[in-house]
């Protein structure tokens, strides 16, 4: 059975936040977009709503829908649209910073937060908001 896991994407003015989250057991720090997995009983956009709270501090001022949900082996991540209108704090991140499509297409990611980026952002013209 796989995770049930949410990513918010976030954007602003041709830029997508995301935040530089440590990796110990794998001795690396990774970009990721925000989120975490979906709690029992709890559906996509309360599981949103949730890990935004808790890891950036912010309420979301809409949630868009699911863009996509990509999947490997031992996760399904459901890729949000969402808006914020509060500044993010680094609560569960070393860092956020808002890139744009070609920025993010160079950072080292997770391997489904990269395929999105791939597929969603670099082969697409559209932008995702709410």
């Amino acid at each position: 059975m796989k995770n049930e896991v949410v990513a918010g994407i976030a954007h602003r003015r041709g830029s997508y936040l995301v935040g530089l989250k440590c990796e110990p057991l794998k001795g690396s720090n990774l970009w990721e977009f925000p989120g975490g997995k979906v709690e029992k009983g709890e559906s996509v956009e309360d599981a949103t709503r949730r890990e935004w709270l808790e890891e950036l501090g912010v309420e979301l001022a809409s949630f868009g829908g699911v863009i996509c949900a990509l999947e490997n082996k031992n996760y399904r991540i459901h890729f949000c649209s969402i808006e914020i209108q509060d500044r993010p704090r680094a609560i569960e991140h070393l860092e956020l910073s808002w890139k744009t499509p070609e920025e993010l297409e160079g950072l080292s990611m997770h391997l489904l937060d990269a395929e999105f980026v791939r597929q969603y952002l670099i082969s697409s013209s559209t932008s995702f908001t709410s």
